[in-house]
């Protein structure tokens, strides 16, 4: 009898585990090169930077310079963790403590500043900070496309030993799993096929490999077939057959499409579409 219950636990626990554990995950990987710091000393306080990277802090914290990291996410999925490994890494002893960030003040704000004085929890501790050298700050979507925005800081400070320490490459991995409601933010504004839209992205983040990925959802086709939604025209005419033959020498001046599908008697104005403008010939 006992077996026969531990046997029905066993079962029930598994069930539970296969509807709501979790999905099936991707492993997205990117390693990222960086150059030695230097540093600047001034008014009693240290400057870290390295080439090429912004610096960045929340107020009290030691600025440290970041890599904006921008990967392309499969469509339909969300980052479930990020991860960072080090290799190549370096210690550089300073001789006044790194620069904190202070508060930003408004341009109309009158009287005296106050200084803000560094956190006493990152510049007296003997652990590097930050203690992660990745975290995923936010999934952003452009066009359909979820992009999400890794911050790696290339270089942590010990502040009870006043010392840096540098890696000179790092390895981060992105676990993705996937969620609906970033499929339904995906597919809300997606134009599937666009060209442009998956070029611009491509050159936007660090890596593109899904942009294949990327679908929307599948509508009937409208229209009669006669025109390729990739081709491009400087105009366009609507007319009819009867028509046709007063544009002729338009017609060989430019790079024109002619749709005869319209019937119109003959009093009727044709309609010339350009971008921006529009032209109107009275043949009544």
């Amino acid at each position: 009898m006992r077996s026969r219950t531990l046997l029905l636990i066993g079962l029930g626990l598994g069930l539970v585990l296969a509807l709501y554990g979790p999905a099936h995950t991707r492993t997205i990987s990117r390693e990222i090169q960086f150059e030695r710091p230097t540093v600047e000393y001034g008014n009693g306080i240290s400057r870290v930077m390295v080439e090429g990277l912004p610096v960045f802090a929340q107020p009290g914290e030691p600025l440290l310079p970041i890599y904006s990291l921008k990967v392309l996410l499969p469509q339909g999925e969300e980052v479930v963790s990020v991860d960072a490994y080090t290799q190549g890494e370096g210690e550089i002893s300073l001789s006044a403590r790194i620069e904190c960030e202070q508060h930003q003040v408004p341009l109309s704000m009158r009287g005296p500043i106050e200084r803000l004085l560094p956190d006493n929890e990152i510049y007296g501790s003997h652990e590097p900070f930050p203690t992660t050298r990745a975290v995923h700050v936010t999934t952003q979507t452009y066009r359909g496309y979820n992009i999400a925005f890794i911050r790696v800081f290339p270089v942590a400070y010990v502040g009870a030993r006043r010392t840096i320490v540098y890696a000179q490459r790092i390895a981060v991995t992105v676990q993705t799993s996937p969620r609906s409601s970033s499929l339904r933010r995906s597919l809300g504004t997606l134009r599937d096929g666009n060209p442009f839209d998956a070029g611009r992205v491509s050159g936007m983040v660090d890596d593109a490999a899904n942009v294949d990925s990327y679908r929307s959802r599948t509508f009937p086709k409208l229209g009669s077939g006669i025109v390729n939604p990739g081709d491009s025209y400087p105009y366009l005419i609507i007319t009819n057959s009867t028509l046709e033959p007063v544009f002729q020498t338009l017609r060989a001046c430019s790079h024109i499409l002619f749709l005869s599908m319209i019937p119109s008697p003959l009093h009727q104005s044709t309609i010339i579409e350009r971008p921006q403008q529009r032209v109107k010939i009275d043949r009544g």
